[in-house]
């Protein structure tokens, strides 16, 4: 039986991209009804007036529409989110090496059927994230349905864009936590630190570098808290250079080698407050093993030819001050730099500095980070590991 909403009609020719899942619509893809507020359940119907999907409306956002759902049967209600909780919980506990890290990502927002709705766990605290106003009236249905299927969690607590916390359940942390990860020990600043407080899509990557790192030279670009210096500097690694604009940046990262047992005051490590840009213009090495994971330089499609541009010259810069037999970890954390492009970038560098490169892995996030088949932009972070002659 079907719902009784407002109707959205579709512009454009998407039928068979929605029907494959995709879980956007764009406001210029679809006519909404006048006066909808943030959060009002829309019916998605085609241009003949047959149905398609069902989602939430979110009229300041150029994602007009997030789906929800393609059964014309089923509310978006709060039991549909405790269920789309439970099946997240069920690929977490069939995939997660939840006795090797305590952090990892409970809900992964479109991916695990959960629009604009996002769950990190640090220790025995989740921290969710809404990237829309539409989902604002589900946090708390969200942050129970948390702590029911995770029973061990003492708190569900939400940044604020003030970077204050509210608790949704339990309390909300005094004081930067720590997390554990592949042996690895980590700060996680809730309050301040970037996306909940660690990159926690490169947790495999960081343990990969540190099996990589025994006896090598090991430089770090746009480090941030130090987590793959940290990893190389455990995994063995000669020396570690940690590069970062941010100073305060590099302060959390010697924090992070300290509570790992090594003194980040040692001559084998050093922290650089630069432009990672300025520091390879004026730092020859060489390296052994280079890792570069940049924010991301494409926040849209009409930025990706300049970030084309910047990624070609920063991949050219790392593989001139290689040494011979060294590693690149080139990394891209913009859904509009796919793999492939990626990979002409580094070809393109490679030439123009005459250095030979095998490529051996392509990484992306964990299995805690899963994408939908039709939806390429949840598909954003992108690792090649090259071996340059």
């Amino acid at each position: 039986m079907m719902n009784n909403h407002p109707v959205a009609v579709l512009r454009k020719d998407l039928a068979a991209t929605i029907r494959l899942g995709h879980p956007w619509i764009f406001d210029g893809a679809v006519s909404v009804p006048a006066g909808m507020a943030a959060g009002q359940a829309l019916d998605l119907h085609d241009g003949r007036g047959r149905f398609l999907a069902r989602g939430l409306h979110d009229p300041a956002s150029p994602i007009a529409l997030r789906i929800w759902t393609r059964d014309a049967s089923q509310p978006i209600d709060e039991a549909l989110l405790r269920e789309r909780v439970r099946q997240a919980a069920v690929l977490r506990r069939a995939t997660v090496d939840r006795g090797a890290s305590d952090a990892w990502r409970l809900v992964h927002g479109e991916a695990d059927g959960l629009p604009a709705l996002v769950a990190d766990r640090y220790g025995t605290v989740a921290v969710l994230r809404c990237d829309s106003p539409a989902v604002h009236g589900l946090r708390a249905a969200f942050a129970a349905a948390l702590m029911a299927q995770w029973p061990d969690l003492k708190g569900v607590v939400e940044r604020q864009a003030d970077g204050s916390l509210m608790a949704w359940e339990g309390r909300v942390p005094e004081a930067a936590l720590v997390v554990e990860e592949h042996g690895l020990r980590l700060e996680a600043d809730l309050r301040l630190g970037h996306k909940t407080g660690l990159y926690l899509d490169q947790r495999e990557n960081r343990r990969r570098v540190g099996r990589l790192a025994a006896g090598r030279r090991v430089l770090n670009l746009y480090s941030y808290t130090g987590g793959f210096s940290v990893a190389a500097a455990l995994g063995g690694a000669a020396r570690v250079d940690s590069v970062d604009v941010a100073a305060p940046a590099l302060a959390a990262a010697a924090r992070n080698f300290a509570l790992n047992g090594l003194p980040p005051e040692s001559p084998d490590y050093g922290f650089h407050a630069v432009d990672a840009m300025q520091f390879l213009e004026a730092n020859r090495g060489p390296w052994d093993l280079i890792v570069a994971d940049p924010p991301s330089m494409a926040p849209s499609a009409e930025a990706r030819p300049k970030a084309l541009v910047a990624y070609r010259r920063l991949s050219r810069l790392c593989l001139e001050r290689l040494a011979p037999g060294g590693i690149l970890v080139s990394c891209s954390c913009s859904s509009h730099i796919t793999a492939a492009d990626l990979r002409g970038v580094l070809a393109d560098a490679a030439s123009q500095a005459g250095r030979p490169l095998r490529l051996f892995a392509l990484h992306g996030a964990g299995p805690d980070h899963p994408v939908l088949p039709a939806f390429p932009e949840g598909d954003y972070l992108q690792a090649w590991y090259g071996l340059a002659t």
